[in-house]
């Protein structure tokens, strides 16, 4: 029997460049300064101090600076120590210590399990007894009034192994109170009635992990999670909204408009408390939507659409603030903008404008798309679902610029992993008693959209740029 060893290899070098546009610290015409242009940073509102916190985020590199928000406008720290560039961090103030906690996220290629805290001035790092398992997904983290301690939901980790966990930070240490998150990963789908003996909590069978948001409800005065369920095809039900009660995650029942279908790696929303104090915002890459505590509804949204924002309540001034984000609009631009919601109306408040902030060499591949490793994750699931022969791990991968495979017009603004799989199949029993076994060679080629991980096309066998052979 043949013995097959996974090959895996990046035939182009992938090189990003800065955005274009303003830097942080230069006033722009569009508004005063601000944090640059970024997606996936980290913000909390430090009630000690009256201020919102933002850190790192992705831009062409991770990164690892400092605001902070007064309520009118930014303030750059320069604080002694700091965590690692990062992005995807979870950060959630702790009523209990006077502090903001910064945990984990993703710093230089991989998922960190750091523990900082801030105090106004500096980062201090802490050295926990336990600590969750890293993370290359995003991390949530929010206090719960009903424990009276900081909880964070975690996500899956770089391999995809499901690592949807619950933990509490008591202050000195990390303690695991859930081993499972509100939805996992796995074949199936949602079941309201499942047998007895079974895990309720329903699996997502899919090519893409449910995108969530986390925050405080204030309407039960309970932490709740919100999971834009992502299917390769439409989902039967976009959403799911789960209560946390201190010890376990519940399915709430709501009587909800139904969301836009979700296809893509960049819709991953953001949760906080209206200015109103009696119900929830979410924005995400399609729009913008209003929980009253039994119910979804649509609401209006001003700023150009986005996913990967940072999003928080800024008690001491009322508003909630709406920080940067990968551009809908314009694939892989960035927004280096500031917005604040009043209950009433969306102002941009800093930062430049959209379009400045959004452009990129059209040369160069954008931030904020999804990894060689995500790509190759879905190209699997897309071409075990291909009639033709059986996949074998040996694979390669390319990120090129939409055309170079030939599948879209080279002009399009739009960048693609090509993922080809190639399979060595050796036939026995075929033609007359005593012949030799015939060796085949089979390859097959998946597209995939780089921002939004959509699969563009399939095709037997692989292009020759790709390394396939058709047999």
């Amino acid at each position: 029997m043949r013995t097959l060893i996974a090959r895996l290899t990046l035939a182009a070098t992938v090189t990003l460049l800065p955005a274009c546009g303003p830097r942080a610290g230069v006033n722009d015409a569009a508004g005063p300064i601000g944090p640059s242009p970024r997606a996936n940073a980290a913000l909390a509102y430090d009630a000690t101090r009256g201020k919102l916190v933002l850190f790192g985020g992705g831009a062409a590199t991770w990164l690892g600076d400092t605001w902070t928000w007064d309520g009118r406008a930014w303030q750059q720290e320069s604080p002694a120590l700091s965590p690692s560039p990062r992005g995807a961090a979870a950060m959630a103030y702790d009523p209990t210590s006077g502090l903001v906690v910064l945990f984990g996220g993703i710093s230089g290629g991989s998922g960190a399990t750091d523990t900082w805290v801030w105090n106004g001035t500096t980062w201090t790092q802490l050295h926990p007894s336990a600590t969750p398992p890293a993370t290359f997904g995003r991390a949530f983290m929010n206090f719960d009034p009903v424990s009276q301690h900081l909880i964070l939901l975690t996500d899956p980790d770089q391999a995809g192994t499901p690592r949807d966990e619950t933990w509490e930070w008591t202050g000195a240490t990390w303690t695991l109170i859930d081993s499972h998150g509100p939805i996992g990963e796995g074949p199936g789908g949602l079941d309201q009635n499942p047998p007895a003996g079974v895990d309720p909590r329903p699996r997502v069978g899919g090519t893409f992990d449910p995108a969530t948001a986390f925050g405080l409800d204030p309407v039960r005065n309970q932490l709740m999670a919100v999971q834009r369920v992502r299917y390769a095809d439409a989902p039967v039900q976009g959403v799911v909204t789960w209560e946390w009660d201190g010890h376990q995650w519940a399915p709430l029942q709501t009587s909800s408009p139904a969301f836009p279908a979700v296809h893509d790696d960049l819709s991953d929303p953001v949760l906080a408390p209206a200015p109103d104090g009696r119900s929830v915002l979410l924005v995400d890459l399609h729009g913008a939507w209003q929980w009253d505590g039994t119910r979804w509804a649509p609401m209006p949204f001003s700023p150009p659409s986005r996913g990967r924002a940072a999003f928080a309540f800024d008690a001491k001034a009322g508003h909630d603030l709406l920080v940067g984000g990968v551009a809908a609009t314009d694939p892989g631009g960035l927004y280096g903008d500031t917005w604040t919601w009043t209950g009433a109306a969306w102002q941009q408040a800093a930062g430049p404008a959209g379009r400045q902030a959004a452009q990129y060499p059209s040369s160069s591949p954008p931030p904020g798309g999804i990894s060689q490793e995500r790509a190759i994750a879905i190209a699997r699931h897309a071409a075990a679902e291909t009639e033709g022969p059986r996949i074998a791990p040996v694979i390669q991968a390319r990120l090129a610029r939409a055309g170079t495979f030939g599948n879209v017009s080279p002009t399009a603004a739009t960048w693609e992993w090509g993922v080809s799989f190639r399979v060595d199949q050796t036939l026995v029993g075929h033609g007359p008693p005593g012949s030799p076994a015939k060796h085949q060679v089979h390859s097959v080629a998946v597209f995939i959209d780089y921002l939004s991980g959509e699969v563009l096309e399939t095709s037997w066998p692989a292009p020759k740029i790709l390394g396939g052979e058709g047999g």
